[in-house]
């Protein structure tokens, strides 16, 4: 044993005690505080829903671990009553020094319970991280349950699914535009594979491009003012930028194009070409494959500049981590299913994914730090479910 190795731990303590005392835990290394549950039972089904809903959503950022009275980071007290249709909550956390971090009392509707909780979760992990929390944040996904793929609004920690569109035909492929508002996909409700904008608050929605051929893959820049999309207007799939009334062929070889995304700083996108994973600028420069092996495909480009994508290995598609950069490259193995589809969440430390086992599609969230530790979103949900994109709303 080296003497490096005697002191890595009372060191990496040593780092992580100052961020702790302060209220802060750095999540970057996966680094977990213990947390004692101090919170009083609930005096009705709906307060119990919320102290439910918020010691999931605290579960679910995956910077925690369960404490007891002797041994804790942080103590989280206080109760949750219903009265009259309102519910009232008193929340604070402390540190195992007493210093309190947080403190919260809000009031709602007694049927918004597990909302309150989920969001007040998010609220802590935010306090007590520095990073968002997840449990209150939204992904729009695909499902058949009525028989016919339509687009979806879902709350990562639970909530009815709000159907958005109603096409009554494929649909596919939907992405966030940067502002959380709009959602840019592909339908096919006119029998032609056309590309779409709408509004989920309203539901009103324009055609973004109709060319002959494909029009797919489209995702709106992080500055909202330009799209990506895939056309095969003039023969082989090409990735173009719309802008305005005009579009821009960004590509040219005879690969064929899939799912562009865009960096965090617009001036570059990632996409599919022919099974790998490519970046090139948004000029048409500088292209280049970063990726090795069989079959690489859905690349997803994080806030914090990292790339996920889906990679077929051992006859399997798991979920590969990477920096575009020429950097580090992570695979997450989770399971036997296969993984697709991967979308990064605001904190660019978690990401929505499809799992498919036995015919059978269904979203989960993957903590990256920690691939065991997954959500299924859809559990009990009836149809498939897949294609989900997280809202960029933190």
């Amino acid at each position: 044993m080296t003497i490096l190795t005697r002191i890595l731990p009372a060191l990496l303590a040593g780092l992580l005690l100052p961020f702790i005392a302060q209220g802060k835990l750095v999540e970057s290394s996966g680094a977990q505080a213990n947390l004692h549950w101090q919170m009083t039972p609930g005096n009705s089904a709906q307060s119990q829903a919320f102290l439910t809903a918020l010691q999931r959503g605290l579960n679910f950022s995956g910077a925690f671990r369960p404490g007891n009275a002797g041994n804790h980071d942080y103590r989280i007290e206080g109760d949750a009553n219903s009265s009259g249709g309102q519910l009232s909550v008193n929340t604070r956390v402390l540190t195992a020094g007493g210093q309190n971090v947080y403190n919260a009392s809000k009031r709602g509707s007694a049927n918004d319970a597990t909302h309150l909780g989920l969001v007040l979760a998010d609220e802590i992990v935010l306090k007590l991280t520095g990073t968002p929390g997840i449990a209150s944040s939204q992904l729009i996904a695909v499902s058949n349950k009525t028989g016919r793929k339509e687009l979806y609004l879902l709350t990562v920690g639970g909530s009815q699914a709000q159907q958005i569109t109603t096409d009554n035909n494929i649909v596919m492929e939907p992405k966030w535009g940067p502002q959380g508002r709009y959602v840019t996909y592909t339908s096919f409700h006119m029998r032609f594979p056309d590309a779409y904008k709408i509004d989920v608050q309203s539901g009103s929605r324009v055609k973004i491009s109709g060319e002959p051929g494909v029009n797919s893959g489209s995702v709106i820049s992080p500055d909202g003012r330009d799209t990506a999309i895939i056309l095969s207007k003039e023969g082989n799939t090409q990735l173009y930028i719309k802008s305005g009334g005009s579009t821009r062929r960004i590509t040219s070889d005879a690969t064929v194009k899939a799912t562009p995304t865009w960096s965090p700083d617009g001036r570059q996108l990632a996409y599919c070409g022919n099974n790998q994973i490519w970046v090139v600028n948004r000029n048409g420069t500088g292209a280049r494959t970063i990726s090795s092996g069989r079959e690489n495909v859905e690349p997803n480009w994080s806030r914090n500049g990292k790339l996920v994508y889906s990679s077929k290995n051992g006859g399997r598609y798991t979920l590969v981590v990477q920096d575009p950069r020429g950097g580090s490259r992570k695979e997450l193995r989770i399971d036997g299913a296969d993984w697709t589809e991967p979308s990064w969440a605001p904190n660019g430390r978690h990401l929505v994914a499809t799992r498919t086992s036995g015919y059978q599609s269904s979203i989960y969230v993957v903590d990256t730090l920690q691939p065991k530790n997954t959500i299924h979103v859809t559990e009990g949900r009836p149809g498939d479910w897949a294609a989900a994109s997280w809202s960029p709303k933190k």
